[in-house]
């Protein structure tokens, strides 16, 4: 997923009214973009407002 269909995606939880919001990185193998899933925990968390809380996981096909 491109950065700014990501932010898009980010920005719209941002603008919630839940007091909880999950942020679920799936779909294909998401540890391939690491890098970015960081960026976007990073965006939200800089932006989050103030009683918003945000859990978040990753649904992954990797074996140690």
């Amino acid at each position: 997923m491109p950065w700014p269909v990501l932010k898009a995606a980010a920005d719209r939880v941002l603008e919630s009214t839940s007091p909880r919001v999950d942020v679920v990185f799936a779909g294909g193998e998401p540890m391939l973009a690491f890098v970015l899933i960081e960026r976007a925990v990073g965006y939200i968390e800089r932006r989050r407002p103030h009683g918003l809380g945000v859990q978040y996981s990753l649904a992954t096909n990797a074996r140690y």
